[in-house]
């Protein structure tokens, strides 16, 4: 049985309350003023890995988006808004980092100690 109806039944009926619930908290919350964001809400897909993989592919449908800039003006964009929006983006992202070259140079860098009395003996 395709999944196809499950999940369109999903995002119909899951989108309205998550998605306004965290907008209307963003709106109101002092934490988020003055502020650029934007928070997309969307729904992640985990598809099982093939033998041949380690890990399960992942895919994320967005469906509504909230934008806000920081002199107060915001707005909200619809799936269709939200996928025409994002896909004016250049692809090729400038500020890219290689995972596999940070967590090289993570791996390599000497280790920070840190350490504390938890027996309640204070040292002056």
């Amino acid at each position: 049985m395709s999944l196809i109806l499950h999940l369109l039944w999903l995002l119909h009926r899951l989108r309205p309350g998550e998605f306004d619930r965290t907008y209307r908290t963003i709106i109101v919350e002092e934490g988020y003023k003055n502020r650029n964001l934007i928070f997309i809400s969307g729904i992640n897909i985990d598809i099982s890995p093939r033998i041949d993989q380690v890990f399960p592919l992942t895919k994320f449908i967005p469906w509504a988006a909230y934008v806000q800039k920081s002199d107060g003006n915001h707005y909200i964009l619809e799936q269709q808004e939200l996928f025409d929006t994002l896909m004016s983006f250049d692809s090729q992202n400038k500020q890219e980092i290689d995972l596999e070259e940070a967590i090289k140079i993570m791996e390599e860098t000497k280790e920070v100690h840190i350490s504390f009395d938890f027996t309640g003996n204070k040292r002056n």
